[in-house]
């Protein structure tokens, strides 16, 4: 199974990625080969090509990736699941703001075309720096004797038990039958 995850900056793509424990491909390697975003897309379409039975491929251009394969090749899927991780904007810098929104609305037109072909589209939303300062207030109310720090600790490790239910549930939805190609 071949199982693309999109989605903006900071969404846990690479994190949802590595949960699910399958072999898998992240574009950020070419950021830090230095390639520019149009060659990451043009080598992110080129993974997806590949014959692999089974890996996850994440990062940023796996959506503008996901419509170059589809646009070349009229028949056909690129992946048996795409998965779009939504994120709350508000604690990111206007860069990543405005690569988010591009990504949500590439996304928005790509996962049509995507279900016609086949692919079966699952969509959650992430944690967001919001979460973190609501679960340091609840730990502020409940443990008044911690310390700043330990409070954040405690509040991080809450937010990551959050994450990972939610992947363990996104893992789940991804357990099916691939039905074989005719």
């Amino acid at each position: 199974m071949k199982i693309a995850i999109c989605g903006g900056p900071l969404s846990g793509k690479s994190l949802l990625a590595k949960l699910l424990d399958i072999p898998q491909r992240q574009t950020d390697d070419w950021w830090k080969a230095g390639k520019t975003f149009n060659e990451n897309i043009i080598a992110t379409r080129d993974w997806l090509g590949l014959e692999e039975t089974t890996c996850a491929v994440s990062g940023v251009t796996v959506v503008y990736a996901l419509r170059l394969w589809m646009a070349e090749n009229p028949e056909g899927k690129p992946c048996d699941v795409a998965v779009f991780l939504h994120r709350h904007t508000e604690d990111l810098s206007p860069r990543q703001r405005g690569m988010t929104i591009g990504m949500t609305r590439a996304w928005d037109k790509t996962k049509w075309d995507l279900t016609l072909r086949g692919v079966r589209i699952v969509e959650a939303n992430t944690m967001s720096k919001e979460a973190w300062f609501r679960h340091l207030e609840d730990i502020d109310a409940e443990h008044p004797e911690l310390t700043e720090e330990e409070a954040g600790d405690m509040a991080q490790e809450r937010l990551a038990d959050e994450w990972a239910a939610q992947a363990d549930q996104l893992k789940d939805e991804l357990k099916y039958e691939v039905p074989e190609d005719d």
